[in-house]
């Protein structure tokens, strides 16, 4: 992530020659449309009150039906920004984007932290930047990445120490490449929250879910439901319940923590490339991808895939110098320079969901 303190985006106007009457029908809709935000967080885009405001050249954000309802968000409209809709004056600018206008100031005191559910066509890895303006002055800026294509995924930008005194929210995706318009140029955003993002003793291997004052979080993806419970046939032990809801997608998944990642890098090497998780699994023969990534750049990533062997727990092995055959080989992408620290599980990989119910436990790194 990073942030930045400069001057506040450009906002470009077009210079028309008007008659006395259009000009005043002009400055009336100007006064009316940036005089009366009441809008303030959180937002859904239920309401007719919500206001986008694009800039420069190259954004255009509306409020629409959600592209994929589902249980990852349920709200009936939310926002879209196409980049790459410019006009015949200018070129599009690669920070094209829009923006909303808040009622107040955002305080980054207690909540430091804003949430918001995003969906997209556009890869893995897409920039989605974050920006912070108050119409003139300094600006703050974070950037995070998605982690699914296709789906709805909730990001956070941390705003940790960050002054009072912004009331402009900017949406920037794909920030620095130029749009075009397609499938990968449009983003759906929903459900903007200001949160306090708690500190956390972080989630590290071996991970069994027993350590006190560990924090436990686990992120789904593509319609999975996860849940920290009682292991079914042992009460002494916690586990995770994962749920492959009906419809979820073939690739839907559960992260094992959040975002941040684990405290530490997977110390894998091509001579020490086994992990091992206890699975207890409906039935036999089923895939089951682990797949682990680095939490600051999706793009490197490695994957392996296991069967279960029976109904009930079993202790499955994931070897990383077998990989998903399609996918980068461990070696690879040790040798361009990849690390890992975040861990991700793919029950029943390959197959839309039927509400089939997994569970799992010890996630450890052979040495």
């Amino acid at each position: 992530m990073s942030k930045f303190v400069s001057t506040p985006l450009r906002e470009k106007m077009k210079i028309h020659t008007l008659q006395p009457l259009k000009k005043l029908c002009v400055l009336l809709l100007a006064f009316t449309t940036t005089s009366g935000f009441t809008q303030s967080l959180p937002i859904n885009f239920e309401g007719t009150n919500i206001s986008l405001i694009d800039y420069d050249d190259g954004g255009q954000g509306s409020i629409v039906d959600n592209p994929k309802r589902d249980g990852s968000n349920l709200s009936y409209k939310c926002a879209k920004i196409i980049r790459g809709v410019g006009n015949t004056l200018e070129d599009n600018d690669a920070w094209a984007g829009s923006k909303l206008v808040l009622s107040r100031a955002l305080n980054f005191g207690n909540m430091n932290s804003i949430s918001m559910k995003v969906y997209t066509e556009a890869p893995v890895g897409t920039k989605a930047t974050l920006k912070l303006e108050n119409g003139s002055g300094p600006f703050e800026q974070v950037d995070v990445f998605t982690r699914v294509s296709g789906a709805w995924q909730t990001l956070i930008w941390d705003f940790s120490g960050t002054s009072a005194i912004f009331n402009e929210l900017v949406f920037m995706f794909d920030r620095d490449n130029v749009g075009d318009e397609s499938v990968t140029s449009t983003f759906y955003f929903d459900d903007i929250r200001h949160i306090k993002k708690k500190p956390r003793k972080p989630i590290d291997l071996p991970i069994t879910f027993d350590v006190p004052g560990t924090d436990y979080s686990t992120t789904d993806f593509g319609d999975n439901q996860s849940s920290m419970v009682r292991d079914p046939e042992d009460s002494n032990n916690n586990v995770i319940k994962v749920v492959k809801l009906p419809g979820a997608a073939s690739w839907a998944g559960t992260t094992i923590g959040t975002s941040d990642g684990l405290a530490s890098n997977v110390p894998i090497n091509p001579s020490n490339s086994i992990m091992t998780v206890r699975i207890w699994a409906p039935r036999p023969s089923i895939p089951i991808m682990l797949k682990i990534e680095n939490s600051s750049n999706p793009t490197q990533s490695v994957e392996t895939v296991s069967n279960t062997t029976s109904r009930g727990w079993q202790t499955m092995t994931f070897n990383f110098s077998n990989e998903r055959p399609g996918t980068q080989a461990l070696n690879v992408a040790l040798n361009n320079g990849a690390i890992f620290n975040m861990p991700s599980l793919f029950f029943n990989y390959g197959r839309d969901g039927s509400g089939e119910t997994f569970y799992f436990d010890d996630v450890v790194f052979v040495e």
